[in-house]
């Protein structure tokens, strides 16, 4: 107990210098940090010392806020304090009471403090982002000149020559050879080559694995998307990582030139181009593969295929040429005037190539009537109606490219690239995830529908066939799709304005949760409490079908018996589950307590036909009066019991109809069950015959028809009763029993036509109609 009461006093003492130092960096960094001015990479370093402080200084919260708790445990396991007027507590507990009591104040007001410095820091990340925020959209919207004006191109000939000088200057003047590290060169160069020579070996396996002319099976979609992938790096990715190590090595040789930083630039802005050009143009190609249409991901006609395939090598060599003026014009310091003119030549040449693919005669949809993509050539069919791949889209795109256009020409170059670079990487997210899609959305189609295997196999004893097959499908399917909008988002954000530090703060801030009071939301307790729920019911479905064929299936048990203990599993299971989940959540069940209340309040008014109902249910599958396969009637409803679920019974009626009766009826109303203890019933005939019958014939008659049917029992023996005395008539019964009630219909009918035509042998007459 003494190393527990001084172990917060020690810590406590610590923390309080530690907060005083987090108020003094706070201090120190608030108004450069609000600063919209600051320098980006110091603006990130100054974002990253308060996001720790706030994340040191909450996690101080929180730990002595453990140490109150437990001091609170110790106090009251002490007991309440005494009563006024009553006996006095004994000196030492008094001493211990007072003592957790002075030192749950000093920790809870070192609680506070460092929730207010945590609150501090996070409302300095809020108000600096704010800051930058509109800083952004006052640069985004800021005119620079534009380059339709004829003062825009008054000076650009000098300046031209100044940046064309910039840019051959390490080329016209002597080389510093001593200045340049031969090693370091030698190196990179030799590296370079490496990876230039991996990159082609990769490629040439690439080709060869997936040659379209060497599969010769019809691919399925899963194929074709990993097929175009695979043909995207050989004929993409490793050319352009080549050009990537080129301009690496060019780049380092050129640090021992004078005056090389435009001429570095302009190699990087090159190889960016480059890089852009050829994995555009491999990854449309890949796409579209006009050579062979059975690969095709993209549902285009033959005729279609090779003319979009030459206009988006077009697009592509658009789009690389101005990606690199962009990437020149922002690492160089260039003139106003002069980066308007280089932005609207961006602009114009990527926009003008995109809008080469737009028209709808290049994107007729596969396997519908067509028209030739030519327009020399275009005669479609009379009354021939055709159809065209993404026409809002392609509509959407041309308004983006036009706008963007327009905007470059008003002289708003930062609108216009920030559209322009925000759009081309949504398209690429968006071809990249979608593939992604594409193959797991397949992946997960082949595990459910393979017929033999192990996945089989684990599949059959995990999930079984049907419904739950189909909730697992649908499961899985919302799951991906979620994934990909998710990873969607997160890496749109940086190119949405946000910082890459920003980013990752506002993605760990939604993993983390949402902190609204004293709840904190996190959606990765969410997901995990859902995927922890759709487990325990599938483990629980897999139990209840291993229990009911293993162990239930092969035990000479009644099948109404079988049916309570699985069903008891199920309620098992999912109790289980959902309580589990709720504890994944975070929730504290006695927080609850007015959710409870409420909802007492609702059952009594009105849920408590339901909860009547489902109270019932329990009672039956515990007691069971009335359990699957009997035959009953209850409240005029007579049939077969199939099902017993949690609010009513169905019954299937000898028509084929199925009646559903409240669970309650079953409990509240007398119920016939003909099979409650065994199948064996028994049918009682009338047989009326005329008053001067010979009544001892008449029973050996009626005795022996029932012997006769090997379908009666003979324990009991059947009997024949005399049950009327009339005017001018006798009335026997035959009472008679079988060995199961399913019997009932035939036997009782064949017993009858044996009653017939032994009377008529007999020469018995029939006083009135024989009445069932």
């Amino acid at each position: 107990l003494l190393l527990l009461g001084l172990a917060p006093g020690a810590a406590a003492q610590s923390d309080d210098g530690q907060v005083q130092q987090w108020l003094a960096t706070l201090e120190s960094v608030s108004d450069p940090l609000l600063d919209g001015a600051t320098a980006p990479d110091r603006y990130q370093e100054l974002r990253g010392q308060v996001g720790d402080i706030a994340t040191a200084a909450r996690a101080v919260a929180d730990r002595v806020q453990g140490t109150v708790g437990i001091m609170r445990q110790m106090a009251a396991a002490l007991g309440p304090p005494p009563a006024e007027g009553g006996p006095p507590e004994p000196a030492s507990v008094e001493r211990e009471r007072a003592r957790l009591a002075d030192q749950m104040a000093g920790l809870d007001g070192d609680a506070r403090e460092a929730e207010l410095v945590a609150s501090r820091a996070e409302f300095l990340l809020r108000a600096a982002a704010d800051q930058r925020l509109v800083r952004f959209a006052r640069d985004l919207l800021r005119t620079d000149p534009s380059p339709a004006a004829p003062s825009t191109w008054a000076a650009l000939d000098d300046e031209v020559a100044f940046l064309w000088n910039r840019l051959v200057r390490p080329f016209a003047s002597p080389t510093d050879t001593a200045a340049i590290d031969v090693r370091a060169l030698v190196l990179q160069a030799f590296t370079a080559i490496l990876a230039v020579v991996a990159g082609f070996l990769l490629r040439r396996w690439l080709l060869r694995r997936w040659s379209y002319a060497r599969q010769g099976t019809a691919p399925t979609g899963r194929r074709k998307v990993i097929a175009a992938a695979a043909q995207t790096v050989a004929r993409g990715v490793v050319p352009a990582a080549a050009a990537f190590a080129l301009a690496v090595v060019v780049s380092a040789w050129l640090d021992a030139a004078y005056d090389a930083l435009a001429a570095q630039a302009a190699v990087r802005a090159a190889a960016a181009g480059a890089i852009v050009l050829i994995v555009l143009s491999a990854l449309a190609h890949a796409l579209l593969v006009p050579d062979h249409p059975e690969w095709r991901v993209a549902a285009i006609c033959n005729p279609c295929a090779r003319p979009l395939d030459r206009r988006f090598r077009l697009v592509a060599a658009g789009v690389g040429f101005a990606t690199a003026l962009l990437i020149f014009i922002g690492e160089m310091p260039v003139p106003a005037e002069l980066r308007a003119i280089f932005v609207a030549g961006a602009v114009l040449v990527a926009g003008g190539t995109l809008l080469f693919v737009l028209p709808g005669r290049y994107w007729q949809m596969a396997g519908a009537p067509t028209a030739s993509a030519d327009p020399k050539e275009d005669d479609p069919a009379a009354g021939a109606r055709t159809t065209y791949a993404w026409p809002r889209l392609r509509g959407w795109v041309a308004v983006i490219v036009t706008a963007t256009i327009l905007a470059t020409l008003l002289g708003y170059q930062n609108l216009a690239v920030y559209a322009a670079a925000l759009s081309g990487s949504a398209a690429l997210t968006a071809a990249f995830l979608l593939a992604v899609r594409a193959i797991l959305r397949e992946a997960i189609g082949m595990f459910l529908t393979r017929p033999i295997g192990r996945w089989a196999q684990f599949r059959q004893a995990v999930l079984g066939t049907g419904r739950a097959m189909w909730i697992v499908e649908v499961s899985l399917y919302l799951l991906v799709d979620v994934l990909v909008l998710t990873a969607a988002v997160v890496l749109l954000l940086p190119f949405a304005g946000l910082s890459s530090g920003e980013a990752v703060d506002l993605t760990g801030a939604l993993l983390s949760g949402i902190r609204i009071g004293d709840i904190t939301i996190k959606p990765i307790d969410i997901i995990t409490a859902i995927l922890a729920f759709v487990v325990g019911v599938v483990l629980t479905r897999m139990v209840q079908r291993r229990l009911d064929q293993r162990l239930l299936g092969r035990v000479q048990i009644d099948s109404g018996v079988r049916n309570s203990v699985r069903t008891a599993v199920g309620y098992v299971g999912v109790l289980v589950a959902i309580v589990v989940a709720v504890g994944l959540l975070g929730l504290d069940l006695s927080q609850l307590a007015l959710i409870a209340g409420a909802l007492s309040v609702g059952i009594g008014f009105g849920l408590q036909n339901i909860v009547s109902n489902f109270v019932s249910g329990l009672i039956l599958l515990a007691e069971r009066p009335v359990k699957v396969g009997d035959w009953v009637s209850v409240k005029g409803a007579e049939g077969i019991v199939r099902r017993i679920s949690v609010r009513s019974t169905e019954l299937r009626t000898g028509q084929g109809a199925s009646v559903i009766i409240p669970n309650g009826d079953f409990i509240a109303n007398a119920v016939v069950n003909w099979t409650h203890k065994d199948r064996i019933g028994r049918i009682d005939i009338p047989v009326i015959v005329h008053y001067d019958s010979d009544p001892e014939a008449m029973r050996a008659l009626l005795t022996k028809v029932a012997r006769d049917d090997r379908r009666v029992s003979l324990f009991p023996a059947p009997f024949v009763a005399l049950t009327n005395l009339g005017v001018d008539a006798l009335t026997f019964e035959l009472r008679v029993f079988v060995a199961d009630v399913d019997d009932f219909g035939p036997v009782g009918t064949d017993l009858r036509i044996a009653i017939w035509k032994a009377q008529r042998a007999a020469g018995i007459r029939v006083a009135a109609a024989t009445a069932a």
